[in-house]
């Protein structure tokens, strides 16, 4: 592996965001001179002044980070650091990660900073994130970015229906609400389903959050946050409610948890009437799409009761 020096002392706290985000961009095709996309600058000017610290300041920062509305592995990544050496790359997040080796050639690695530190960090991420960003497409994929982290998403969207996207609250105060949901994600799901006018079928974007890049045994592999990178669920919550494992982390836990509010009922219960990644198949007949071929990868079908009771 290449290990890349890239904190030789602690100016990373405090120096410009845009001075930091340069020093650990290693494509430099995303830089703003090199980019006559208007979007994209104002994006990197964005992501400059939302980074924020994680820790307590001056001493005990264990990392510095804004949170993006793309995952992509050719946008600006975040790295985790071993020993101030680049040890991965995180996309979906900008920034420096101090990191802890989990084996000994440290291929790969984990954060220092608590659950505690990056929940807090995450929330702080939401509130930021709502002031600067407009667009709801990519403030869903923000959402999604900081439930990842444990964070609170606040009023930022994380479904939509019939083009109308909906916050958590939104769900929560849905009036007239159905006893049962049909949950579409798929990141191009809007491009081209035209489900029929009812209003039980809601969209989201893929449940995967940021995602980390490392060497392992010599080769660059891509792939989701592994589980020793995700913060939420905890393991001592999965422990109580292990049905959460799959889907806790993603906007689709965040939307079972608002559709049970909205329904007076428990998320457990929830969970126990619903069936999670289903047979898009079986419900073909829901869909009317401009791609025939094409059904939703992912389909969730939440309810209130069990099925037999609706």
């Amino acid at each position: 592996m290449d290990y890349t020096k890239v904190i030789t002392a602690n100016d990373w706290m405090t120096m410009n965001g845009c001075s930091l985000l340069y020093r650990i961009t290693l494509d430099e095709s995303v830089l703003p001179e090199k980019n006559q996309d208007i979007e994209r600058v104002t994006h990197w000017r964005t992501l400059s002044d939302n980074l924020r610290v994680l820790g307590n300041h001056p001493n005990g920062v264990v990392g510095r980070a804004a949170i993006m509305g793309e995952n992509k592995a050719n946008s600006y990544p975040a790295i985790i650091t071993i020993g101030g050496m680049r040890a991965g790359n995180l996309y979906g997040v900008a920034g420096i990660f101090l990191g802890k080796s989990l084996e000994a050639t440290r291929h790969t690695a984990s954060f220092i900073a608590s659950d505690y530190h990056l929940e807090s960090w995450a929330s702080k991420q939401s509130e930021l994130v709502s002031l600067n960003i407009n667009k709801p497409e990519i403030l869903m994929t923000c959402a999604r970015n900081i439930r990842s982290f444990g964070g609170q998403i606040h009023d930022l969207p994380v479904v939509h229906q019939s083009n109308i996207y909906m916050s958590v609250e939104d769900i929560k105060n849905w009036k007239d609400i159905p006893n049962e949901i049909f949950i579409i994600v798929d990141n191009l799901a809007s491009l081209w389903y035209q489900p029929p006018q009812r209003n039980n079928i809601l969209f989201t974007i893929t449940s995967g959050g940021p995602i980390v890049s490392q060497y392992k045994e010599n080769l660059f592999t891509m792939g989701v946050l592994a589980d020793a990178h995700i913060v939420w669920p905890s393991k001592k919550f999965l422990e109580k409610r292990p049905q959460w494992n799959t889907i806790g982390s993603s906007l689709v836990g965040v939307i079972i948890e608002a559709l049970a509010d909205a329904w007076s009922v428990s998320a457990d219960n929830v969970l126990q009437f619903s069936d999670l990644f289903c047979d898009s198949e079986k419900y073909a007949s829901l869909f009317s799409t401009q791609r025939p071929k094409e059904l939703p990868k992912e389909l969730h079908v939440i309810r209130k009761f069990d099925k037999h009771h609706l």
